[in-house]
Formats: structure tokens, C-alpha cells, sequence
């Protein structure tokens, strides 16, 4: 019998101390952030998204500009094919030659509004890609920065979609990672100044 009791107090001893072990271990902290939130309110993806629409804008009336030169040149040479079927045949040749450098120029203008839609077009889309990938990059690093300063154990940055087991819920810091962006924006500090006088 002294043994038996021996072994039970032996084995609840161990499991005591494994139940302590267990709860001294610091529970893991998971974090997540948002990043399409956070790119959605983030200044300078603001601010990004404000310069491409301008250049967007400008690339439009360039081509508008160009595409009206088109129509022009275009409207011409109907003109000069008109004056040709009706001219005489001593003018038909000076009209005829005029109408064929029109035709070279109109061709010109042509392809010079399709290379600059299509050049524009590509910049805007280059652009918006290195734009997005720094305003990423920007949003990982202060979510990483962030995370770091709250002691975490697992930052999960997968655009808002959280999957998480056990008992362990993350502690969202997207609102911290805006905070972290936003605290250098040109425009908050100029208004935070006080006026001098």
C-alpha cells in the first residue's frame, strides 16, 4: 500500500508540475492587420491614387487632342478627294499629290495617337504597380514595427481574412498600423502647428 500511495503522489506531483509548466509558458500573441483597410485610408495611397488619376486625366486629353488632329487631317483629305473627282485635268495631278502627302501624314498621326495610348496607358499601369508595392511595403514595415512593440508572436497580414484556432484571438492592429502611416503626413503636422504671434 505505501508504494501505491508512493506512485500516486509521484504521479501528481509530475502532474502538477507539468500544469505549472505549462501555465508559466507566455501564450503566444497573434496580430493581424488589414492591409486593403488600411491602404484604402493610408495618405500617402491617397495621395498616390490622386496623381495617377491626374496623369490619367492629362494622357486623356492628350490622346483627345491628338484624336481631334486625326479627325482634322482626316476631314481634310475627303476634301481633297472631293476637288480632285471634281477638278480639271490639269489641276487633278497638283491635288492628287497634295492628297498623297495628306495620306502619308494622316498615317503619321495615326500611329502616333496608338503608340501614345498605348505608352500611356503601359505608364499608368507601371505606375500603379510601383506605387501599390511601396505603399505595401510602407504597410508592412509599420505593421511589423507595430507588432514588435506589442511583443507578438505571429503577425497574419493576408488582406483581412483572419483564420485563427483554439482560444487564441488575434488582436487586430490595423487601426495602430494606420496611426504609424498617417502620423507623417505633410498636411496633419501643418495644421497641428500652432500659429505663431
Amino acid at each position: 500500500m505505501n508504494k501505491s500511495i508512493i506512485k500516486s503522489l509521484l504521479l501528481a506531483g509530475v502532474a502538477l508540475l507539468g500544469i505549472a509548466s505549462a501555465q508559466a509558458q507566455t501564450t503566444p500573441k497573434i496580430v493581424s492587420v488589414d492591409i486593403g483597410k488600411v491602404a484604402d485610408s493610408y495618405w500617402k495611397m491617397k495621395d498616390y491614387r490622386d496623381a495617377l488619376q491626374t496623369f490619367s486625366k492629362t494622357l486623356q486629353s492628350d490622346v483627345n487632342k491628338q484624336n481631334d488632329s486625326v479627325n482634322d487631317l482626316g476631314k481634310a483629305l475627303t476634301e481633297l478627294n472631293e476637288k480632285i473627282g471634281k477638278a480639271s485635268e490639269k489641276d487633278k495631278a497638283g491635288f492628287q499629290k497634295e492628297y498623297n502627302e495628306k495620306v502619308i501624314e494622316y498615317q503619321a498621326k495615326q500611329e502616333g495617337l496608338r503608340s501614345l495610348y498605348t505608352n500611356g496607358q503601359q505608364k499608368v499601369r507601371d505606375a500603379d504597380t510601383n506605387l501599390t508595392n511601396q505603399a505595401r511595403q510602407d504597410i508592412l514595415q509599420a505593421a511589423d514595427a507595430i507588432a514588435k512593440k506589442v511583443k507578438a508572436s505571429v503577425l497574419i497580414t493576408d488582406r483581412g481574412t483572419v483564420q485563427y484556432y483554439d482560444s487564441f484571438a488575434p488582436v487586430d492592429i490595423t487601426a495602430d498600423v494606420l496611426a504609424e502611416l498617417n502620423k507623417d503626413h505633410p498636411a496633419e503636422k501643418t495644421a497641428a502647428a500652432p500659429a505663431t504671434k
